[in-house]
């Protein structure tokens, strides 16, 4: 299986793989220089096995583009050897055959889970701008909704029955003050009329100081009538400003309620101002925000379009590889299990056919998991609310990938119900025994957490039965 599922596993299945082919070479005598009168096919897959052996065992591993070169040369030059052997020793080259097609498989799945990486980070730049759309929508549509036509109108009637009632109280005023100005000059009128009455009765007397008693007589009684009158104008006059005291007030509560009506009108018109400058300005911010929710949707769409060309480019085409050459390799070991007849030689063929056929599985799932979280973007991105642009297209995206996902998963849970059963199969003993319970506790594990159900127990073959047929559904070498 692969070394992002299991661990250390490939190693060991390499480990004894290539121990497997060296001991199976020649017939099982292997000296370290190679052995002697050897064939060219022989040579082929003694110079193989050194070239497996050396990227394998150093302190650090090799880096992958030699592992790339070396597992290639391999191929290329056991194909054809392979053809000219027979027995142990074709079940040695085919051995290291599949080592170097499952070497090259590891290869294109860890760039597979690079680009993985690389697709989730979209995933993640997509989810942020989809949330910016959502976020800066909803504030578009709060700021633009408010209708302040209804507070508009009343303010204006409002202003308008202030004014009427300015008119009103004007014209009271005005009519109060023609009143009070009317007994003003009246009162001042009579009050002239007294003064001009009151001088002449003080002439009179003045003239009649000198006169005869019969003559001052009458002056005085003329004077007393002067008098008198003055004292009639004055009474009048006093009336008249007691008059005007009591209208005085009303035109002073008149010019009171005048300022007030004003006041109103000015509050009114400040109002109606005030509530359309705020009208203007949350329109400017609805605007602003439905720029900024436009700007991330489409920044979604140019997000998703790089997702795409990465899941249907490079991403695929790596698990393409990837899967592609553990089948090849799965195919090989089988082949090789085929070459042998010793029950002690099949157990470690089946381990490793097993482990290739778990990879596999794994590969399946990995890409399976990775397109999982796409869907689900698409997913929630169609049903966004509102509606990004182009929803009815994610809503199609989100089940074509959903589809593929759900293909995947169905593949990876039969590859590893294949694996179990090549292991079930195999009549291990012993430490064999014992590294097969431990790596079919990682089919079962992996199984489980691909279907979500408890994978079904293997069914085991009798000791020295054949090797593991081929399941229909494992995918074939071309």
């Amino acid at each position: 299986m692969s070394r992002t599922s299991t661990g250390r596993s490939r190693t060991t299945s390499r480990t004894i793989a290539t121990g497997l082919a060296l001991a199976l070479a020649c017939g099982g005598v292997v000296g370290l220089a190679g052995c002697s009168r050897e064939s060219d096919a022989q040579a082929a897959v003694r110079t193989a096995r050194q070239k497996v052996l050396a990227i394998n065992s150093g302190a650090s591993p090799a880096t992958p583009s030699l592992r790339v070169q070396v597992y290639t040369d391999v191929q290329n030059s056991l194909r054809p050897a392979v053809e000219s052997l027979e027995g142990a020793e074709a079940a040695a080259a085919l051995t290291l055959l599949g080592e170097a097609q499952t070497g090259l498989a590891e290869v294109s799945a860890a760039n597979a889970a690079s680009f993985d990486n690389a697709l989730l980070s979209l995933v993640s730049q997509a989810r942020s701008a989809a949330g910016l759309y959502v976020s800066q929508s909803a504030l578009a549509t709060a700021m633009a909704s408010y209708d302040p036509s209804r507070t508009l109108e009343d303010l204006r009637e409002a202003g308008s029955d202030f004014q009427a009632d300015l008119v009103a109280v004007q014209a009271s005023r005005d009519a109060l003050q023609q009143k009070l100005d009317a007994l003003t000059q009246a009162a001042d009128a009579k009050a002239a009329q007294a003064r001009e009455n009151r001088l002449a009765a003080a002439k009179i007397r003045t003239e009649s100081a000198n006169l005869d008693p019969a003559a001052r007589a009458a002056a005085a009684q003329r004077a007393f009538e002067a008098s008198r009158v003055a004292d009639g104008y004055d009474r009048e006059a006093a009336d008249l400003r007691a008059q005007a005291a009591v209208v005085r007030p009303q035109v002073a509560t008149a010019d009171i309620d005048i300022q007030r009506w004003r006041r109103q009108i000015e509050l009114a018109t400040l109002a109606r101002t005030n509530l359309q400058s705020a009208v203007a300005a949350r329109l400017e911010q609805a605007g602003a925000a439905r720029a900024v929710a436009d700007e991330a949707a489409a920044r979604f769409d140019q997000v998703v379009a790089q997702i795409e060309a990465l899941r249907t480019g490079d991403s695929a085409s790596s698990y393409d590889s990837a899967a592609s050459a553990y089948t090849a390799g799965v195919a090989t070991f089988r082949r090789a299990s085929t070459a042998v007849s010793s029950p002690e030689l099949r157990g470690p063929m089946a381990i490793s056919l097993a482990q290739a056929q778990g990879s596999l599985a794994d590969v399946r799932r990995s890409q399976a998991r990775s397109l999982e979280v796409v869907a689900g973007l698409y997913a929630d991105a169609a049903a966004l609310s509102p509606a990004l642009p182009r929803s009815a297209d994610y809503a199609a995206l989100a089940e074509t990938v959903g589809a593929k996902v759900d293909e995947l998963l169905a593949a990876a849970s039969e590859g590893y119900a294949n694996a179990e059963r090549s292991l079930a199969s195999a009549g291990l003993r012993g430490e064999m025994r014992e590294q097969a319970d431990r790596i079919g506790a990682m089919l079962t594990e992996a199984s489980q957490r691909t279907s979500g159900e408890p994978a079904p127990e293997p069914q085991a073959e009798p000791d020295g039965a054949a090797q593991p047929e081929s399941p229909a559904s494992e995918p074939q070498p071309g």
